[in-house]
């Protein structure tokens, strides 16, 4: 047994979930913000999983001898073709709910340019929706992966102190807000995800825990979710040694540990399928979600009530997102991309 797209969509699906419950209780002062604090390890959970696919994926092409070339231009064309719907809805929130014009957000074309490129962090530059920021960490992480696997194919797990190293010695080249954060918090991440790939660990986890009991996955994953909310308390500490990025590094291992959580959760039936069914859905709701919280903030804080405000927010969330996915579908907006994406393979000579 191997960890299977399936695996994957069920970690995405955990992740799409503690991202709408970090970026609602991340304002609170009481233990939602703890909470909060242990679902923004989210984000490294998608960065993990960009790492372990992107790698699995660069290995296939170099089997077939695509070009390194072709593989990059193929997954950076599925990046920008993804976002580039959701800059268009960026576009119709600025004119008519901020009610402001294009070049008085932007000032000139040239950073309308940069952010439908997906460029503006790189270039120090805003957004119109702050949740637009990962995507240019996502084609950061698409160049680097070829160059990761090299490294860890000759190094090995030696890679992992050394990419630590280098964060705390390489100057902050990209610094987004204070909530944010530098890019740097999230690479040892991606790195993991390359590791975990080129090892084949998470198969491994994943046909040991296929073997065990129900019994025995049980109490695992207990002592799982007893580790992630052990870690996650601790975050509060680490912010004074936020210079050696320990927070970020709790964060990175909390990610981890949910990932292998999912594994476990993936030999569930209900919850298993509705946790897939999230992570189907999650690359749009990533920036979505953000989407619904501007429109219709203000019905979803109207009652201060959390499990209703979260109610709302994911409600709301998957059905503008599956209406979403079907439009662009129905308009024949995928099949698109997929042609366009298919042209850009090509083999090395």
């Amino acid at each position: 047994m191997t960890f299977t797209q399936r695996h994957t969509y069920i970690a995405k699906g955990a992740a799409i979930l503690l991202l709408l419950y970090f970026h609602i209780f991340i304002g609170y002062y009481d233990i939602h913000y703890d909470l909060a604090q242990i679902a923004h390890s989210c984000v490294w959970i998608f960065v993990f999983l960009s790492g372990y696919g992107l790698t699995l994926s660069y290995g296939n092409s170099k089997s077939k001898s695509i070009s390194p070339v072709s593989w990059a231009l193929k997954h950076i064309w599925n990046l920008e073709s993804f976002f580039w719907p959701h800059f268009l809805i960026g576009v119709a929130i600025l004119y008519f709910h901020a009610g402001r014009e294009l070049m008085a957000q932007y000032g000139n074309i040239w950073r309308v340019i940069l952010d439908f490129f997906c460029l503006s962090d790189i270039f120090g530059q805003q957004h119109i929706l702050g949740v637009w920021w990962y995507m240019g960490l996502a084609l950061l992480i698409v160049l680097a992966v070829p160059l990761l696997i090299k490294i860890t194919d000759k190094i090995g797990y030696f890679i992992i102190p050394l990419t630590y190293a280098l964060i705390l010695i390489v100057p902050d080249l990209i610094n987004n807000d204070e909530r944010i954060g530098p890019y740097q918090g999230y690479y040892l991440a991606a790195v993991l995800g390359v590791i975990a790939a080129r090892k084949g660990l998470l198969n491994k986890y994943t046909a040991y825990i296929e073997k065990v009991s129900s019994g025995f996955t049980i109490v695992l994953s207990l002592i799982f979710i007893l580790a992630a909310a052990s870690l996650g308390l601790t975050i509060g500490i680490a912010e004074t040694l936020s210079a050696f990025y320990v927070p970020q590094l709790i964060k990175t291992v909390i990610a981890v540990i949910i990932i292998l959580l999912c594994v476990n959760i993936a030999k569930t039936d209900l919850i298993a399928k509705a946790m897939e069914f999230m992570g189907s859905l999650s690359d749009d709701m990533f920036i979505i979600h953000i989407v619904i919280n501007v429109l219709f903030g203000f019905i979803i804080w109207h009652i201060d009530i959390p499990i209703v405000i979260y109610s709302l927010l994911l409600i709301l969330s998957i059905i503008f997102t599956w209406i979403f996915k079907q439009i662009k579908k129905l308009a024949g907006y995928d099949k698109l991309v997929k042609i366009v994406s298919s042209k850009l393979e090509f083999k090395s000579r």
